[in-house]
């Protein structure tokens, strides 16, 4: 079951920031709509919808990193996938000694077990605490996030922002509203990470119907 979920958490997205913003062109309110979605096996995708007014325009954008200018984002996600692979690689194997094993678990089975879960946990919380600093440095991008000082990814990883306090100067007519955190992939990847560490204390405890068997059986 934790394999099963950490291959989900490869394939589904990590991180989403999404904005609405209202203004009036020409007498016309239109509205416009932007998300982004960012993935550890390289890719990043957003999509910019506008309705109300002839002036829209529409934008999508699915690929690398480095093609919507967010490189060492993009390099973080890639030793995001890199830990998770070493993590399903070492849960799997785990597994398949423990199953052939004969009686108690080796000690590699064992150790393996403790080596996916380190690998799991490092992965999300490494986005967590690394991510936004990163947006910083990175400079004026899709997902960098707001550049004039307010609220955005740049300053939490977690968060919300609404009219002046996204920190933007609004005319009269103008709105926006934005809000960015994890994505489903992120939140798997720990249940995971759980799911292993439960996997592992249970091939460390004792098998139970030996001992009953034994004492059952014994001699006088």
């Amino acid at each position: 079951m934790g394999v099963v979920l950490l291959i989900g958490s490869l394939f589904l997205g990590w991180y989403a920031v999404s904005a609405t913003a209202t203004d009036s062109v020409n007498g016309t309110q239109l509205t416009e709509n932007g998300h982004e979605v960012l993935y550890p096996l390289n890719d990043v995708s957003f999509t910019i919808t506008c309705s109300g007014s002839r002036y829209c325009l529409n934008s999508t954008f699915s690929g690398p990193y480095s093609q919507s200018g967010v490189t060492s984002l993009g390099a973080m996600y890639t030793v995001v996938a890199g830990l998770l692979l070493g993590g399903l690689a070492a849960a799997a194997t785990s597994a398949i000694l423990t199953f052939t094993h004969k009686g108690r678990p080796s000690r590699w089975s064992e150790g393996l077990a403790v080596l996916a879960v380190a690998l799991v946990v490092i992965a999300p919380t490494m986005v967590a605490l690394g991510q936004p600093s990163l947006l910083t440095s990175q400079g004026s991008s899709p997902a960098s996030g707001n550049a004039t000082g307010g609220p955005s990814p740049r300053t939490s990883f977690f968060g919300s922002c609404s009219g002046s306090s996204c920190g933007e100067a609004l005319s009269s007519g103008e709105a926006v509203a934005a809000s960015w955190g994890p994505s489903l992939g992120w939140y798997l990847s720990f249940a995971g990470a759980l799911v292993l560490f439960v996997g592992f204390l249970l091939i460390r405890s004792p098998d139970r119907r030996s001992v009953v068997g034994s004492s059952i059986y014994r001699t006088p």
